[in-house]
């Protein structure tokens, strides 16, 4: 697994034995770069972040600020020593606990992002529940997306709260699903 574009292009991620993830693959994370708006200079949030390839995979193309959440504390301190490798320490925050509790967070302190990715572990329901959960609060940016990375056997409707999906693409077993604000 590694950076595929900006700054940090090609620099590879050492993953601690013991932690249990699923990292997006290079395909699904050049496609959806691809799919993207410019992220240059704006701000993201990985929502069950794992590696946090994603996020970290923005600060190499020119985002201005990323923010890690995980439950797992593992990952959060893979994220942490990649982060300094890679030299985006001083672009990040990360916090360890739930993806909903993180958005009621960062909401309360008036965080908004123009990006919000998640990848949640696959068929467990995090998906309706943490878009439920986005939707409520205040913290996607005006003109900003959310895509999520799910199981194709993952059903989700087209709308979710105040939230519309906007497009979907499919990559063998997963899913990017891109929404918006209605």
């Amino acid at each position: 697994m590694r950076i595929i574009g900006g700054k940090a292009k090609g620099r590879r991620f050492v993953i601690p034995a013991g932690l249990r993830i699923r990292p997006t693959s290079d395909r699904i994370k050049e496609s959806l770069f691809n799919i993207l708006p410019d992220v240059h200079g704006g701000r993201l949030l990985d929502l069950f972040a794992g590696t946090g390839s994603v996020g970290m995979e923005a600060l190499s193309r020119g985002a201005a600020r990323a923010v890690f959440v995980d439950s797992e504390k593992l990952c959060i301190e893979a994220i942490k020593v990649h982060l300094t490798r890679f030299g985006f320490s001083s672009q990040e925050e990360c916090i360890s606990t739930t993806a909903e509790r993180a958005v009621q967070m960062l909401g309360e302190r008036g965080e908004r992002f123009e990006v919000i990715f998640m990848d949640p572990p696959y068929d467990e329901g995090f998906v309706k529940r943490t878009l439920d959960e986005i939707s409520d609060s205040p913290i996607l940016a005006e003109d900003g997306i959310v895509a999520v990375q799910h199981s194709a056997r993952e059903a989700t409707e087209d709308g979710r709260g105040r939230m519309k999906r906007i497009d979907e693409r499919v990559y063998g077993d997963s899913v990017l699903s891109f929404w918006k604000w209605r």
